[in-house]
């Protein structure tokens, strides 16, 4: 058993005997910040978590979140699902999804009910780094604190500025002006959880995310030779 295999059985040991502890529907935190969380299309899912039927509440959401993989109400409302199932590790890697979405008021929840862990795919990132990661609005900035070598799409920035240009609709007669995304880039260069930090409405928003969630895979970031993840942020002009 290797080193990383035998800290997450330990994280799950840990995070269940703390779940037995504080059910959801108990959890005076996690209530309070569901209301934060209520939105037209998640609705459904909230009532079947108050109703106590978790697992068609999961199965709900992760439709929502399959519809639309920005929602960050969907994925906060999952983790309340998973955690009131026990499903420690699942809940924390949807709660941490809603921070990588934007939301830093994930910091609390995940100090406290995930031992200030954020959890992407199968990596780990302590509460040291992913707080410095979304300490600043500007994405950019704040990368450039963490990491040595930053990001590069495949073949530089005038590559990424063609395609930007070749795969950006056009909206005949339409509005003009930037839709800024955010995103996480993984060590492997992987492109995750893009969304809108700044819009100019909904159908130029949704067509930026998919530009950028359709992107190639990136050369990772690097800090002190390591890839690392980086958050970082992208214009994208209409």
């Amino acid at each position: 058993m290797n080193i990383k295999t035998a800290l997450t059985i330990l994280f799950i040991s840990f995070t269940l005997l703390s779940q037995a502890q504080n059910p959801a529907q108990h959890d005076s935190l996690i209530q309070t910040m569901m209301k934060d969380h209520i939105t037209p299309d998640n609705e459904q899912g909230v009532s079947l978590i108050n109703a106590g039927n978790f697992e068609s509440a999961s199965s709900f959401l992760s439709n929502q979140i399959n519809t639309n993989e920005s929602n960050a109400s969907a994925y906060f409302q999952r983790g309340v699902a998973n955690w009131a199932m026990s499903d420690t590790l699942s809940a924390c890697r949807d709660w941490s999804a809603v921070l990588a979405l934007g939301d830093t008021e994930m910091f609390n929840l995940l100090e406290s009910r995930c031992h200030s862990s954020m959890i992407i795919e199968n990596d780990t990132i302590p509460a040291k780094k992913y707080k410095k990661m979304f300490a600043k609005e500007d994405a950019n900035q704040s990368s450039k604190l963490l990491v040595d070598q930053m990001p590069e799409f495949p073949g530089g920035q005038e590559k990424l500025a063609e395609y930007i240009f070749k795969n950006t609709p056009k909206h005949s007669g339409g509005k003009h002006g930037t839709v800024y995304v955010n995103f996480l880039i993984s060590p492997k260069g992987k492109v995750l959880f893009p969304y809108v930090a700044h819009g100019l409405g909904k159908e130029y928003d949704n067509d930026a995310v998919k530009l950028v969630r359709s992107m190639p895979a990136w050369k990772p970031g690097k800090e002190k030779g390591k890839a690392v993840y980086v958050r970082s942020s992208l214009p994208v002009r209409f």
